[in-house]
């Protein structure tokens, strides 16, 4: 296909934005785009391609180069163009043409070669050094001068009727119908490039995509380091001794919280991941090139794998700043959580963008959805003091079970203790006199208002095991990856289903 079009030397070649004020981000020229968007629409081997204004915005040399690449499909297939003022070259290189005048009517359509003989007989010879094309419209496109359309349409209707006297099939004898090489080829091979290939090429394409924005990807690592480092100064000291002081409770909790929160808020970034692309997506699914559901697939394996990249980078940083439990399975659970709950959080803002027909309406509602979780996701309001209507947010909410899932790896066979000043309780007697009155008496020991992490647990109503809190994240990572292909679907619903 590249050696057909004449795009070997720009195969590896960006094709860019012709807009663009840098030279290395404008891509290919303007012909070679034209012929890149030809050679999607080829990829299918169409039996008949229509081709609208393919030499609009380009000079002279990139029309001709344009125009006689499709004379060149032309002997392989049917090709039908629309063009407006054509070079005397380009027009050279068409087998037959068709004129049509303001209103619609068709004025002359047959061999190019045989439209001057044609206007010559409705009174209109061509001037010499004249360009055809130029002499053609001028006289077709008035739409002032009546009696010139008259003669050309009673020249080509007398035309016509000669040659219906003659016995000749009209449309036949004009475009000398043959089986099209490429039908037959079409025909003769299954359809599509399989299902396999067409998720490969599209995950390489939305890969090198992310990698091609630097920005992008400078601005997502900064973020998860920026972060990390102010949640470790901000919660340092939960290691040691320190680390299991009745302050520490409040700390860890507030740290775990704030994890989850900075992770969910930072998937917005997701929002145009679709968005974005949806022009684009709408022509080449229009034009049959892949499968919705190949292309849905691909883009987020490319976009999730960012994310988790970001995740994973800051999960480990604040984990070990902040001092959280030392055992590398707990460290292999946290990471595991924080990777679960990023998807999730991922996957709802993929499903906004989808279903939103814009991005400005999907950055209204997205806030605001995660804001409703966020209350309610165990640490502002305890899961048993809930009003009835939102106890179905707790339930299908991503910060209730990425906290409890957090709480349960961190609290659960934590050990606290107590300063003095710290012990509940009446303190033992302390003088003579005191103890001398409280002969015989049996005096509660004081102890630690919380002793033990599940204290902590039971305390706040995070009562779900690790298990059933990362199973819970898979059904919702799974309900937002399907709704969300339905609002896609439904936003680009296809004329050519596959």
């Amino acid at each position: 296909m590249l050696l057909e079009l004449g795009l070997e030397d720009v195969a590896d070649t960006r094709i860019g934005d012709p807009l663009a004020t840098r030279a290395s981000q404008r891509g290919v020229s303007g012909g070679e785009r034209k012929r890149v968007a030809l050679a999607l629409e080829l990829l299918h081997a169409p039996p008949l391609l229509v081709v609208d204004e393919p030499t609009s915005g380009l000079d002279s040399r990139a029309a001709v180069g344009v125009m006689r690449m499709l004379a060149k499909l032309a002997t392989k297939q049917a090709v039908v163009c629309s063009v407006h003022q054509p070079s005397a070259r380009a027009l050279a290189l068409v087998a037959h043409i068709g004129l049509l005048s303001p209103s619609g009517q068709t004025l002359y359509f047959g061999p190019a070669d045989e439209a001057p003989a044609h206007f010559k007989s409705a009174g209109y010879p061509l001037p010499p050094l004249t360009n055809a094309a130029e002499h053609y419209l001028e006289i077709v496109a008035d739409a002032d001068d009546d009696n010139a359309q008259q003669a050309l349409l009673q020249a080509y209707t007398d035309g016509l009727e000669r040659q219906a006297r003659g016995g000749t099939d009209v449309t036949a004898a004009l475009l000398k119908l043959e089986p099209s090489a490429a039908a037959a080829e079409a025909a003769a091979r299954p359809a599509g490039v399989g299902f396999v290939v067409e998720l490969r090429a599209l995950y390489w394409r939305a890969h090198t995509n992310n990698m091609r924005n630097p920005a992008f990807l400078r601005a997502m690592v900064s973020r998860s380091v920026t972060m990390a480092v102010v949640i470790g100064y901000l919660y340092s000291g939960l290691s040691g001794d320190q680390g299991r002081s009745q302050r520490s409770v409040q700390d860890r909790t507030g740290a775990l919280y704030f994890v989850l929160t900075n992770q969910i808020m930072s998937s917005s970034a997701s929002l145009r991941a679709f968005l974005a692309e949806r022009t684009v997506i709408e022509h080449e699914r229009r034009a049959n090139l892949y499968s919705l559901r190949a292309y849905f697939l691909a883009r987020s394996a490319a976009e999730a794998l960012c994310q988790l990249a970001g995740a994973l980078l800051f999960g480990l940083l604040a984990y070990w700043l902040v001092g959280l439990a030392p055992t590398l399975v707990q460290l292999g659970l946290f990471l595991v959580v924080i990777s679960l709950v990023t998807l999730v959080a991922e996957s709802y803002v993929v499903l906004v963008g989808a279903a939103m027909p814009d991005e400005r309406s999907a950055a209204v509602v997205s806030p605001v959805v995660l804001a409703l979780l966020m209350v309610c996701g165990g640490l502002f309001v305890n899961a048993a003091s809930l009003p009835p209507l939102f106890t179905l947010l707790n339930k299908v909410n991503v910060f209730t079970h990425g906290f409890s899932a957090l709480m349960r790896n961190e609290m659960a066979g934590l050990t606290l203790h107590c300063a003095p000043s710290e012990l509940v309780g009446l303190p033992p007697p302390a003088n003579l006199v005191q103890k001398l009155a409280s002969l015989g008496v049996a005096w509660p020991e004081q102890r630690c208002p919380v002793e033990r992490g599940e204290q902590v647990l039971e305390q706040m109503a995070l009562s779900a095991s690790i298990s059933s809190s990362v199973a819970a994240l898979l059904l919702l990572l799974l309900a937002y990856r399907l709704l969300a292909y339905i609002a896609l679907s439904r936003r680009l619903r296809s004329p050519l289903k596959r």
